[in-house]
């Protein structure tokens, strides 16, 4: 067996029948606080993956897909150390049950919760990930999203694995690049911003960040409001479909405390909220999920643009080293000089069942691909 060093910089390697897996189903908060306190040096993650994140998630989006949140303990056997904490949601699609993060299109980020004090070997975080598979043994299919290649500074070890495929983008900014943050910072969209700022100042209009919990609920109304603005004109199904997502939402914004990782921000004049957002944060990390663009009368004066701006220049002298605007390439985010970052997802059968889903459903896809490319043809 290797020596056992908290202090060891070169990636602790440890012999794989020294570790042990533990499930702790459908856990508490004061369970997972306990969990995540045992990781030596303190827990890696981002936003997406910490407790109180969780609570809400079990709270309001488990029950309605009628799936079961666990979360598995990668230990070392001797010292019963966790070293690495993997959450996991098994829900069913028809027949087949799917293992993903606690996701359902919330989380933006998806990683392990890492110890800070135990940097791992290549070796060991394959063990590791064997381990946590060998125990998986209640699923068809593994399916994660959004897959960045590093974790607050730490490498992600699943952006490795050999199964992993690209997905998608992200825009993110790496505030401690000053040479980065000099050209960014002579974009257009800054001085712009700059400007309608102060004309928003003029009018009587103040940035602030909410930390009483009434301020974030009217934040968040705000928000919603103005996302039931946009789907009018859908079908009553799919606005129904938000109903969870916005008790997951409303739940973050309207409790404070240093483990809550939504942070709530907005311009509001006197009592008017004129745009809000939300974002999600833990350690040096900061990941924007939700953002209004205010009431029409205000659109001159780009109060989206503004609030983006006053966030990242709140981020930056809160210590944020990371800023993510989350998935996607929309030009708003574009204009802003974030750089590009490949995002992947990992899909891999872990049943005969799970094999004969995973090829139905790319055969779907390339059948899908065609018929769009058949449509632009005609058009």
């Amino acid at each position: 067996m290797a020596r056992f060093d908290l202090q060891t910089r070169g990636g602790l390697d440890i012999d794989a029948e020294m570790l042990v897996v533990r499930q702790l189903s459908a856990p508490s908060r004061a369970d997972m606080k306990a969990l995540w306190a045992r990781l030596p040096g303190g827990p890696v993650s981002t936003p997406f993956q910490s407790p109180r994140y969780f609570e809400s998630f079990q709270r309001h989006m488990v029950g309605p897909v009628n799936g079961e949140l666990s979360i598995y303990s990668i230990e070392h056997r001797g010292l019963s150390l966790p070293l690495m904490l993997i959450p996991v949601l098994v829900r069913r699609r028809g027949p087949i049950r799917i293992a993903s993060m606690p996701d359902l299109t919330l989380a933006d980020q998806n990683a392990p919760v890492l110890a800070r004090g135990i940097p791992l070997s290549g070796r060991v975080l394959k063990s590791c990930w064997t381990a946590f598979l060998g125990c998986l043994d209640r699923a068809d299919v593994l399916d994660i999203f959004n897959i960045p290649p590093a974790v607050d500074g730490m490498a992600n070890p699943l952006f490795e694995l050999d199964a992993c495929e690209t997905y998608t983008e992200a825009l993110t900014f790496d505030l401690t690049d000053e040479q980065a943050e000099a050209r960014w910072r002579k974009k257009s969209v800054y001085k712009e911003a700059r400007a309608k700022m102060r004309k928003l100042e003029g009018q009587g209009a103040e940035f602030f960040v909410a930390t009483d919990p009434q301020d974030r609920v009217d934040v968040f109304s705000k928000l919603l409001a103005d996302r039931r603005q946009r789907l009018r004109g859908l079908t009553r199904a799919a606005c129904a479909e938000t109903g969870p997502k916005d008790r997951f939402y409303a739940d973050l914004a309207a409790n404070t405390g240093p483990d809550n990782p939504a942070q709530v921000f907005g311009i509001r004049a006197g009592e008017e909220l004129i745009a809000g957002a939300i974002g999600m944060m833990t350690g040096k990390t900061f990941n924007g999920v939700l953002i209004s663009i205010g009431d029409p009368k205000w659109h001159k004066l780009s109060p989206g643009i503004v609030l983006i701006s006053q966030i990242i220049e709140w981020a930056k002298a809160h210590g944020i080293e990371t800023f993510c605007f989350g998935t996607g390439l929309q030009s708003y985010k574009q204009r802003f000089g974030a750089v590009s970052q490949p995002m992947r997802r990992l899909n891999v059968p872990l049943t005969f069942a799970g094999r004969a889903y995973i090829k139905m459903r790319k055969a779907k896809d390339v059948l899908k691909a065609g018929n769009v490319f058949l449509r632009v043809q005609k058009s």
